[in-house]
């Protein structure tokens, strides 16, 4: 039985490894190991949004760059 997401791995009835991983294994790698790979996944992600943002931000700027100042007159403004 899973509770609150984890997976839970059984051996003759009894609860032997509960993880959020579903990946065959990961019961056997050390915590320090996994936690350093879980930085390292993190810092990968942040990485990527961090590019997908500038690259973003380039293309607001190139749009922003491109707009002019127009001065509409209509019939009750003064010229």
């Amino acid at each position: 039985m899973a509770s609150q997401g984890y997976i839970e791995e059984y051996y003759n009835d009894e609860r032997c490894f509960s993880s959020m991983i579903n990946i065959p294994g990961t019961s056997l790698i050390n915590s320090g190991v996994m936690g350093f790979f879980y930085l390292a996944f993190l810092g990968y992600l942040f990485l990527g949004i961090a590019i997908s943002a500038d690259i973003f931000m380039d293309a607001i700027q190139v749009i922003t760059s491109k707009t002019t100042l127009v001065a509409v007159y209509g019939e009750d403004a003064q010229q």
